[in-house]
């Protein structure tokens, strides 16, 4: 690119100031600053840095870091290097050999980046198998958790269930030692039954009515405290007009609360 001082007389010259940086041009000879100089005014002369022809002065403004010139532009007339000058070929050649490796480098990250995602893909391919059996090895415990809980219960229950029979067993023999204790001597005993799990029903004869009552209030009070509760029936006659007799049950306290099908 021809570097014409006289196109600073030019009066159809473009003419404006451009700033670059010091490090920018440090390194440009004059043929590729003009390029780049033409190159920076090419949007506002509207002429083609390609048909240039560009003349300059640095300005007293520059600085060690910001060079700072005076620059006119023309464009070239036809015929006179028409084909650039080898800076200006050289400068092309520069900005395309910058812009391929843009390019090359975009293509690289956009390969790099799609190589990411096709691993990231396997990854996942991979991956989905293995969770699912973890779902369904989570599922497995979930359940076994749930059986063995289940099975906790039962046995609690079954224990608990045992200590109650137990509890109302004993209370037969405290039912019969009550028994004997309070009434023995003053009653008859004729017959002992039991209508109902754990429950004695006693069929007795007394001398009178009232010795039936006081007995059978002495022997209520007795079996409280053995963990039994006593039910008085009927005080009736008996066939030789002699003795009165009566039915009594023992029932232990808790029997109400567990019942006949739950403590077998």
């Amino acid at each position: 690119m021809p570097i014409d001082k006289n196109i600073f007389d030019n009066p159809k010259a473009f003419r404006q100031q451009v700033r670059l940086a010091a490090v920018q041009v440090a390194a440009l000879g004059e043929d590729e600053l003009a390029a780049a100089l033409a190159y920076e005014l090419e949007p506002f002369s509207k002429i083609p840095s390609s048909e240039a022809a560009v003349a300059w002065r640095e300005s007293a403004e520059s600085t060690a870091a910001v060079k700072v010139y005076d620059v006119a532009v023309v464009r070239r007339r036809a015929g006179k290097g028409s084909g650039g000058s080898d800076g200006e070929r050289r400068w092309n050649i520069i900005v395309a050999a910058v812009a391929l490796l843009a390019v090359v480098a975009v293509a690289v990250d956009w390969f790099a980046m799609a190589s990411r995602i096709d691993g990231l893909r396997r990854d996942v391919a991979a991956q989905m198998p293995l969770d699912e059996e973890l779902r369904r090895l989570d599922d497995r415990v979930r359940n076994v958790h749930a059986e063995a809980a289940a099975i906790r219960e039962k046995r609690q229950s079954a224990e608990r269930a045992h200590g109650t029979v137990e509890s109302l067993r004993s209370s037969l023999t405290g039912a019969l030692d009550a028994v004997a204790a309070v009434c023995g001597g003053r009653i008859v005993v004729k017959e002992i039954s039991s209508p109902e799990h754990f429950v004695l029903e006693f069929r007795a004869a007394a001398e009178s009515a009232e010795n039936a009552a006081a007995i059978m209030a002495q022997l209520g009070d007795a079996v409280v405290v053995r963990g039994l509760r006593l039910e008085s029936g009927a005080i009736s006659a008996s066939s030789t007009g002699t003795m009165v007799e009566f039915t009594f049950r023992l029932r232990p306290s808790n029997l109400q609360t567990f019942g006949p099908k739950e403590v077998l």
